[in-house]
């Protein structure tokens, strides 16, 4: 449920980017593709997430989901403490924040609180 919630969120981010980034007149490009990314899951590591079931998957999934939402919590705290675009920083800012609600959450999940069962 957790990826499913994030794979909603981001999409709904990108396309909000992909919209200012349109309306800045600015060209779409990415200086980053084709390049390994801290956070981004590479081929061989989406091919081994097929691959798992149950409990590996499960522990995968969160070191992965865990890298990508530091990396997303790191570089939307960095726009919007850089920016100068007043929608952009406030989408950083939003960006930021619920990245740390969601690795919060998954703290939770690998540290629930209470007594052990």
């Amino acid at each position: 449920m957790l990826a499913a919630r994030l794979g909603t969120a981001h999409r709904a981010d990108l396309a909000r980017s992909r919209q200012l980034l349109a309306d800045s007149g600015a060209p779409v490009t990415n200086p980053h593709e084709g390049h390994d990314m801290p956070g981004m899951v590479t081929a061989d590591e989406l091919a081994t997430l097929r691959a798992a079931t149950g409990v590996p998957l499960h522990r995968l999934l969160a070191r992965h989901l865990r890298a990508y939402l530091t990396q997303l919590a790191r570089l939307a705290a960095a726009e919007h403490r850089a920016g100068s675009h007043p929608a952009t920083t406030a989408l950083a800012a939003a960006i930021a924040r619920q990245s740390r609600s969601e690795l919060a959450h998954l703290d939770r999940l690998d540290h629930p609180a209470g007594p052990p069962r």
